[in-house]
């Protein structure tokens, strides 16, 4: 959860939707064609488009073939799908595309560990076509005949079905919020609506989120009631009363609506936004008091009189706590510090002065150097590190020559913007043994560096962190990127001894990633604070691809508030000069 009034820098950079539809059907085209067997270059080419669309600035829908073919990564074949689809609603060649792979195959690479070639690999080997076919093959190590497969494959493909199991229908928080702030933005307009807000995990801005809760102030709530469940993007009602409704959307996902009066929306939005726990905890104090907290308000238990509802604030202040962050509203001891007068001043969007971990279409990314500075320009930041990949990265890393040639550009783009420093950067690739992509005196050259793990998930507890724990140590590295390298839903965290990891980051002065990407929000909120609690220091960094990915910075904010991470212990809400020299320090200067 953002401090008030945060969100509303960023509302005008979000994703237009039929980009992000494309982005998701032109990703999905890139697994069958893999799963099918096509050419490594042909599943490149969708993989590229997919990013290409859904990081474009505009809304593609919008522009005609010729002006798509000036996107980067789409051609006139592109190109015309996408006209296709947007006139159709499908593409033709990618239905009969999915006729041809077996749904079976299909999920089994939604297993994290399991892509589609060790997919086809097993259905033609072991006539494996479902999970529970994966599952019989692993108990009765059958996957050990296939050459290539082995122990450590079951045992990691076991671990990936867990993860898939455990947030299985369960969506990430983007497409959680737009579902959300789409449905609010209907709602906002209807004269009966007086307040709507999310509640529930949403607010807390957990990383999944299994339903969408809902909330309306209204002293009508059948109109409310009627208005929600005929909004546009509803395919069925699943239950319609007086004052609670639940619809699924066209894309299957569930948002419940509950109205209440006016009078009581304080109360009804801290006790719907809690987790359990944190309303046993204060509905505790209450009873201490001679109180009585509900939904309804806080009253005394003898008179019956409520003398606390309409606010968050009074009723917390009722209840002699401060206002507590949503994010922190989870029973991980925010009470208790609440009581004790010591609730940390958590980092807002606000106090942030840069980003330090960005792509342009030097590499990976979608957008042009120009282009990825302007936005972070618009964003009012102080400093911005272009970090594209280094050379080691397959078909993705900048040779050094290249890089030198960016660094030069970025000097001479400086004076187009006098009020944000451009710092050259590099996002380093660490090897297997903790090597990375250039030698020392290269490596000097740079700005800033990030360091991450792009390969090699799988490796043992003691070699994963020996090989992270030596890129910590590098004096150039500056920040350990996406730290876990976890994907949610798709990949798990590695297996690392992540109390070392963490104890070498705040001894050697690097700051460990907070990834605000939606798939990624690595280092998650639990790792956050047991980094704070060892002194490290964190980097709350976009690592954006794209113009419109700036905006995923609100997750890596409320992800890192809980972790109750402060403005002190976070690396870009720094001044620029206390940047570099964080920078000079790790480098001996």
């Amino acid at each position: 959860m953002l401090r008030r009034g945060d969100a509303r820098r960023y509302n005008s950079a979000r994703m237009p939707r039929t980009n992000e539809r494309l982005e998701a059907l032109l990703s999905e085209w890139a697994d069958l064609l893999e799963i099918s067997g096509a050419d490594s270059f042909r599943v490149r080419a969708y993989q590229k488009a997919a990013r290409a669309a859904g990081g474009h600035s505009r809304d593609v829908g919008d522009l005609g073939e010729k002006e798509l073919r000036q996107i980067p990564s789409i051609g006139a074949h592109m190109a015309a799908r996408i006209r296709e689809f947007v006139e159709t609603g499908t593409m033709h060649d990618l239905e009969e595309l999915r006729e041809l792979v077996p749904a079976g195959l299909r999920e089994l690479t939604r297993i994290p560990g399991l892509g589609p070639k060790k997919a086809v690999l097993v259905n033609r080997e072991l006539g494996v076509a479902s999970i529970p076919d994966l599952l019989d093959a692993i108990e009765h190590q059958r996957l050990r005949a296939v050459k290539g497969l082995g122990a450590k494959t079951e045992e990691n493909l076991l671990r990936g079905i867990r993860n898939l199991r455990e947030h299985g229908g369960r969506m990430t928080l983007d497409v959680a919020l737009r579902v959300a702030e789409d449905v609010i933005e209907e709602l906002r307009g209807r004269a009966a609506v007086e307040e709507v807000a999310y509640a529930g995990s949403l607010r807390r801005m957990q990383d999944t989120i299994g339903d969408i809760d809902l909330l309306v102030a209204s002293t009508t709530a059948p109109e409310v009631t009627e208005a929600f469940v005929g909004l546009p993007g509803v395919q069925s009602v699943v239950a319609r009363g007086d004052t609670k409704s639940s619809v699924l959307t066209a894309k299957g996902l569930q948002v419940d609506l509950r109205v209440v009066a006016p009078e009581v929306w304080g109360a009804a939005l801290q006790y719907f936004t809690g987790s359990k726990a944190h309303n046993v905890k204060t509905r505790a104090i209450a009873v201490k008091k001679g109180l009585k907290l509900s939904e309804y308000g806080l009253f005394e238990v003898e008179s019956g009189r409520r003398i606390a509802s309409r606010t968050e604030e009074e009723v917390y202040a009722a209840l002699g706590l401060p206002w507590i962050l949503p994010t922190m509203r989870e029973d991980a001891g925010e009470v208790e510090a609440a009581l004790r007068g010591d609730l940390p001043d958590l980092v807002s969007l606000g106090d942030l002065r840069g980003d330090l971990h960005g792509h342009t279409d030097s590499t990976d990314g979608v957008a042009t150097l120009e282009e990825m500075l302007g936005a972070a320009a618009a964003r009012g930041y102080a400093y911005y590190a272009v970090t594209d990949h280094a050379e080691k990265l397959h078909m993705s890393g900048m040779k050094r020559e290249t890089v030198l040639e960016q660094r030069d550009r970025i000097r001479s783009l400086q004076g187009r913007f006098p009020t944000m420093a451009i710092l050259h950067g590099c996002e380093l690739n660490i090897d297997r043994d903790g090597g990375l992509d250039y030698p020392d005196e290269f490596l000097a050259g740079f700005d800033f560096l990030v360091a991450s793990i792009h390969s090699r998930f799988n490796l043992p507890r003691d070699e994963m962190t020996r090989r992270l724990l030596r890129a910590i140590e590098n004096p150039f590295v500056n920040v350990i990127g996406h730290p876990t390298t976890r994907m949610i839903g798709r990949r798990p965290e590695v297996d690392v001894d992540l109390e070392a990891v963490l104890s070498a980051a705040a001894r050697t002065g690097t700051a460990l990633e907070v990834n605000c990407h939606p798939d990624r929000l690595d280092l998650r909120d639990e790792h956050v604070r047991w980094a704070v609690e060892r002194g490290a220091a964190i980097a709350i960094s976009t690592d954006a691809h794209a113009p419109t990915h700036l905006e995923n910075m609100r997750f890596g904010v409320a992800t890192a508030q809980r972790g109750w991470l402060t403005k002190a212990r976070t690396l870009n809400a720094r001044s620029l000069r206390d940047v570099r020299e964080f920078v000079a320090r790790k480098r001996g200067k």
